[in-house]
């Protein structure tokens, strides 16, 4: 059995599909040493990546920038990285590796996406309704194909994870064994993983004094969950600044995301979740703190 080594490296990503992606497209990174990370930068895809913020500069710049991270690196990247079983039933896709390879054949756009997705689930049951996957349900995230996140689904998927798994750049985490040598992505849901760590799930992504407040008191809570969550965490000042005064929230879940990957690849006992379903559809990391 192959040694397991922590990253030393995490990144967050709160990710976009937008056509500017790179207006709401965080990257956040930190530092990892054993039970203890310190987040040590945030910033807007255009800075950290050196491009403009349009979609088709953005994405193929974060690409390169996980594939070429390095060993004992790790990404959170907060986009849906499968879809539900009754889907990959109907696109005769066995496993997860499987339905990266075929998506997204014969989808010219997100929408073309959601309508196939919107017409299998009329199919099966005569209701178009957004059907989630398992790990969705457990934390409370929305269809990989809704319309508030298909873009970020079939952008996520098809302009970044594909390559990066076509090539053999990284390790998808838990689809994936750990390899030290290569970096490891996971997909994250920041607002899960402010849940279980006692902060604010909603409303902490608007200007007013109580979105401020509120962004605070997440980071409060990312710092101070020792009891529910071993290990330390420490934002840099400048980071929380930027975190704080970010109103759109993107900020705040880059480093919730880096957090939340942090968390999970302490150890290989943190890689394992219960169930199948993840092994065709994927799995959300969203927190130390409840079963998932």
């Amino acid at each position: 059995m192959t040694a397991f080594h922590p990253p030393t490296t995490v990144y967050g990503v709160d990710f976009s599909g937008a056509r500017r992606a790179g207006d709401s497209t965080y990257l956040a990174e930190a530092t990892a040493d054993g039970d203890a990370l310190r987040v040590e930068s945030v910033a807007a895809a255009p800075s950290r990546l050196g491009t403009d913020a349009a979609r088709e500069s953005v994405l193929p710049a974060l690409r390169s920038f996980v594939a070429e991270a390095g060993p004992r690196a790790a990404f959170g990247l907060d986009f849906s990285f499968g879809l539900p079983a009754f889907l990959l039933d109907a696109a005769h896709v066995a496993d997860w590796d499987a339905f990266v390879r075929w998506f997204p054949d014969g989808f010219a756009d997100p929408s073309a996406f959601a309508d196939w997705a919107g017409s299998v689930a009329a199919d099966r049951d005569g209701d178009r309704t957004y059907y989630r996957r398992e790990t969705d349900r457990r934390v409370g995230a929305t269809s990989p194909y809704h319309f508030f996140v298909k873009a970020q689904t079939f952008y996520g998927v098809r302009d970044v994870l594909k390559p990066l798994v076509t090539d053999g750049s990284v390790r998808v985490l838990p689809m994936h064994a750990p390899d030290p040598a290569t970096p490891w992505v996971l997909e994250a849901y920041p607002a899960a993983t402010l849940e279980r760590l006692g902060g604010h799930r909603e409303r902490y992504k608007t200007a007013d004094a109580a979105g401020r407040r509120r962004r605070a008191a997440n980071l409060d809570a990312l710092e101070s969950a020792g009891a529910t969550a071993p290990g330390t965490v420490t934002v840099a000042p400048d980071v929380r600044t930027a975190a704080v005064d970010d109103a759109d929230g993107d900020a705040l879940d880059a480093v919730v995301a880096a957090v939340a990957a942090w968390h999970h690849t302490r150890d290989a006992g943190r890689l394992s979740p219960d169930g199948t379903a993840w092994r065709r559809e994927g799995h959300i990391f969203a927190g130390p703190t409840r079963p998932e």
